[in-house]
């Protein structure tokens, strides 16, 4: 399973992150600490980095992604070039690295255990309703869903609606 940067990102919106020189469209298969001991970094994984360790090792890859955190050993980030640093997404907000990859370890965990979920409805060929339920904690967006004369097939209920119109057709 793949996830994308973006939605990797929204777990961390809070330590306001720098996406530098990153798509945030691509992909990551998988979460680590970044151990500077080591020197085959694996493909697709979303490394959690000390900035003051990414700028000694600057470990620029094609295939992998760093998120680096402001730690006490490193200079500014509005001192630091950012673009020099390939597949790289900045912490602006000094924070501990074990905090920020407990978020995103969460987040990751959380989609993973979704999409298993999603299986299951499909498999036990649950309701569009119970597909709707099940993904508000991940989508956290009220979505409706209409046939094609606009009558209501199913809603995320457990989310707060305010559109006016919507309210009006749900009831």
């Amino acid at each position: 399973m793949k996830i994308t940067l973006n939605i990797m990102l929204d777990a961390v919106k809070g330590n306001k992150p720098i996406t530098g020189s990153i798509e945030t469209s691509n992909k990551i298969s998988q979460i680590s600490i970044f151990n500077p001991s080591k020197t085959d970094l694996v493909k697709d994984c979303l490394y959690v980095i000390n900035l003051s360790d990414l700028i000694k090792f600057n470990p620029n890859q094609s295939n992998c992604y760093f998120i680096a955190v402001q730690d006490d050993f490193a200079p500014e980030l509005k001192s630091i070039s950012l673009n020099e640093y390939y597949n790289t997404i900045f912490i602006e907000e000094k924070t501990n690295i074990i905090n920020v990859f407990d978020l995103l370890q969460t987040r990751f965990n959380a989609i993973y255990n979704w999409c298993e979920e999603m299986d299951n409805c499909l498999i036990r060929k649950k309701s569009i309703q119970d597909v709707l339920c099940l993904s508000e904690k991940i989508i956290g967006n009220f979505i409706t869903i209409t046939d094609s004369s606009f009558s209501l097939v199913a809603y995320t209920n457990g989310l707060e609606c305010k559109c006016p119109q919507t309210n009006d057709l749900i009831k």
